[in-house]
Parts: C-alpha cells; structure tokens; sequence
C-alpha cells in the first residue's frame, strides 16, 4: 500500500571547518527554519569570535546569505584564515 500523503524529506544545515575534519548536521522540517538558524548561529559565532574573543574577521571573505553563510577568522596564532561554513542541504529521493 502506498502512502499518498508523503511526508516532505526535511532540510540539513550542515555546518563545516576548515581548521577541524568534524561535520555537523542538523535537521530542519522547513528551508525557512534552516535559514534562521543559519543568521541566528553566524550571528552569534561572529559576535564571539570578534567581540568576545577579539579575533580577526577577515571581511574579504566573510558573508551571509539566505540559506549559506562564511564566517572568517584570522586566529592570533597565524596569519592564515580559517573558516566555519553553514550550508542547506536535502538528501535526495531516488
């Protein structure tokens, strides 16, 4: 039997360093809720690592947009630009 009412496959914010090989993925019912969370966490990380932490935000490659966001930071430590970045992902339905 099948089943006429599928459920919508949900929406991942997938969230990646470039400083660690960790991948984080959390699951959203709706792209719009991934959206927020998306402004809502950059929000916050920039905030820490600028105001809290006092890091470097390297502005050449820092934005974000609807549904993918770059955060950079140039850490005290060095000179090279690390990067958290957030990105909606779905998984396909073959």
């Amino acid at each position: 039997m099948q089943d006429s009412a599928k459920k919508p496959l949900p929406y991942f914010v997938v969230i990646t360093y470039s400083f660690d090989p960790e991948v984080v993925a959390i699951i959203f019912d709706t792209y719009e809720k991934a959206c927020e969370f998306i402004r809502n966490d950059f929000a916050s990380e920039r905030k820490i690592d600028e105001i809290e932490n006092k890091w470097e935000i390297d502005e050449n490659v820092t934005k974000c947009e609807e549904g993918y966001a770059v955060l950079g930071t140039i850490y005290p430590s060095g000179s090279k630009t690390e990067t958290t970045t957030w990105r909606i992902a779905r998984i396909a339905e073959l």
